[in-house]
């Protein structure tokens, strides 16, 4: 049986983290800041993930699982070949931009 409470928590300490490693990078994000955010205790955040590290894992499948829907979206909704990249040149911009955001917070 799955625990929906469980989902919800993690789901909630996925969100809290995006935004504070958007935010400041994963450097200068802690694992206490994640836990405040979330309005949890640190032993909490712990009991869902092993480390920081791992909440970032996690942050960056999310983001490329969205990228990859709205890449799949855009090509799907014309069916000519080169109506598909000239469909998708106006997303490029957006999907490579926040990939850059991504690689940032990596830097951070």
């Amino acid at each position: 049986m799955v625990d929906l409470d469980k989902i919800d928590r993690k789901e909630v300490i996925i969100k809290v983290a995006q935004n504070l490693f958007s935010r400041f990078g994963l450097a200068k994000t802690a694992i206490e800041d994640i836990a405040r955010q979330a309005r949890m205790g640190k032993a909490s955040i712990y009991y869902y993930f092993k480390s920081k590290e791992s909440i970032f894992k996690e942050v960056i499948e999310k983001e490329g699982a969205e990228l990859r829907r709205k890449i799949q979206q855009a090509v799907a909704s014309v069916d000519a070949p080169q109506d598909k990249a000239a469909h998708l040149c106006p997303h490029a911009h957006g999907i490579a931009e926040r990939a850059g955001q991504l690689l940032q917070c990596h830097a951070r």
